[in-house]
């Protein structure tokens, strides 16, 4: 299975379960929140809250969510919070 088929396919089983996820983006930051829908390319991102009044950077300082392509997360990095053992479990795990 190709890398992006891989992430599609773990985003779709979190959003059916509603896990909290993380990642890091090529660009250097770092995702805590939920994935809120995905397709073919991309997910739309909802960000956990935090100390961070714009983490999407538009200015008003509302989560309205972020579109994130693929390609602009780096795949080793890819996990989610596993409520049954009460710790993060990566992607590749």
């Amino acid at each position: 299975m190709s890398e992006l088929l891989a992430l599609r396919s773990y985003f779709i089983r979190c959003v059916a379960r509603s896990d909290k996820v993380g990642f890091s983006f090529r660009d250097g930051r770092e995702f805590l929140g939920w994935v809120a829908e995905v397709e073919e390319g991309r997910i739309l991102v909802s960000w956990a809250p935090g100390p961070f009044d714009d983490p999407v950077g538009d200015g008003n300082g509302e989560d309205d969510g972020e579109w994130v392509a693929f390609t602009s997360i780096r795949p080793g990095t890819v996990g989610h919070y596993d409520w049954t053992v009460r710790r993060w479990v990566s992607m590749l795990g």
